[in-house]
């Protein structure tokens, strides 16, 4: 299909192939550097959100304060979303500008950094973003459409609104993102319904266009029917005149209206033929995606091994927990603390029976938990008693915990 000059099925050809490209980049990518602040364009899976199948974009930052907005791959577009490119992120995706809070530090994890977002591709965002805040806009044909689709609003109240307020719940304990898929990825039927709502839609709008143009005919044929005024009436002319003029205004409101309904019966028949095209890449897409899950997936178990120290009691608070040396790059510890009245902030110590202490600072805990992310060669073998101090300005630094770790050779 040509329009204006430009090659629509062209175009939809390079869009795909750059997809495909992205997604390649995407299986190949490193992991962000951790111990970095979050900045705006940057995209965090949330351990707050792992039943959802959403991810969070950085859009502005106030201090220690992070504003975050939604983004999944739902296919249909509200008025206050913004479609990213298809190669921005490694694939389809969106962001629900009127779906994100303000959250902390602690719930933007350096481990679970998955993606920045281009600074152009960013910019549409926050546009988007300081738009809804002057209130709320105007939608387009398509977007009323998509906003009238009830599928468009099962996913907004079921899965967008519940995930906002999840990201806003205090102390709230969830499995580690990677647990679940951090995107729903549709199938082929979920878009052929998405795409047959759009079809649907343009169809009503049609049929209008349709009761217009009737209705201008019928106007045309009321004015011919009744004819020139007679001669002696002393306003004849006048009237003949204005019902001339009024007979030219609705001949142009029936062309007008013609060539618009021409137009949208052109681009309902072009979606009719694209759709069994869609349907091969679409399986295609799936087909990759998985691929892709699976690689994510592999990743995070080869270059993480994750330690939950526990309170089990005793004289040793709970048995010891052992690591093979090198067995992977990175160590997440989870390390429980039950106190009456918390620290302002804890310390972890990390000591052997011989050897330097390895100590790590200015700790928050995040409801009863301490996370403590460490490079695995900083542990050599060894026996090491895990100690974590809590420390406040009148209470000085006090004994909070008290753990075991083996690294074995």
């Amino acid at each position: 299909m040509n329009t204006g000059g430009r090659n629509i099925q062209d175009e939809r050809e390079q869009g795909w192939r750059q997809t495909l490209e992205a997604a390649k980049v995407l299986r190949g990518r490193t992991a962000a550097s951790p111990g970095a602040a979050p900045e705006p364009g940057e995209l965090y899976l949330c351990r707050r959100t792992a039943e959802f199948p959403v991810e969070w974009l950085v859009v502005a930052v106030e201090g220690r304060r992070y504003r975050v907005v939604a983004v999944d791959d739902y296919p249909l577009v509200g008025s206050r979303d913004v479609e990213l490119p298809s190669g921005a992120l490694g694939g389809a995706a969106v962001a629900r500008c009127g779906h994100g809070d303000w959250v902390g530090p602690k719930v933007l994890e350096p481990e679970l950094r998955v993606a920045v977002l281009p600074e152009p591709d960013l910019g549409g965002v926050t546009a988007k973003v300081r738009a809804l805040e002057e209130g709320p806009p105007e939608p387009t044909l398509l977007e009323t459409v998509a906003e009238g689709d009830p599928e468009f609003q099962d996913w907004t109240e079921g899965t967008l609104a519940p995930a906002v307020e999840a990201l806003s719940a205090k102390e709230q304990r969830s499995p580690a993102p990677w647990a679940t898929a951090a995107r729903r990825y549709w199938k082929p039927a979920l878009a052929l319904a998405a795409l047959l709502a759009l079809a649907v839609g343009l169809g009503v709008f049609a049929r209008g266009l349709d009761r217009q143009l009737a209705e201008a005919r019928a106007r045309i044929a009321e004015l011919e029917s009744q004819g020139p005024a007679p001669a002696p009436d002393p306003g004849g002319w006048e009237r003949f005149a204005e019902l001339e003029r009024a007979r030219r205004v609705a001949e142009a409101e029936v062309t007008r209206l013609r060539t618009e309904l021409d137009q949208r019966n052109s681009a309902l028949a072009s979606t009719r033929d694209d759709l069994t095209a869609l349907m091969d890449r679409l399986a295609q897409a799936e087909d990759l995606v998985q691929s892709l899950r699976d690689s994510v997936g592999d990743g995070i178990a080869a270059n993480v091994r994750r330690l939950v120290f526990g309170m089990t009691g005793g004289p040793t608070r709970g048995t010891p927990r052992v690591v093979k040396a090198g067995a992977s790059p990175r160590i997440l510890m989870e390390l429980e603390v039950v106190d009456p009245e918390p620290y302002r902030t804890y310390r972890v110590r990390f000591v052997p029976k011989r050897g330097d202490v390895l100590t790590v600072d200015n700790l928050d805990r995040d409801g009863a938990w301490l996370r403590v992310s460490l490079p695995g060669d900083l542990l050599p073998v060894g026996e090491y008693r895990v100690a974590i101090e809590g420390m406040d300005g009148d209470r000085g630094t006090e004994l909070a915990e008290d753990y075991r770790l083996v690294v074995e050779p």
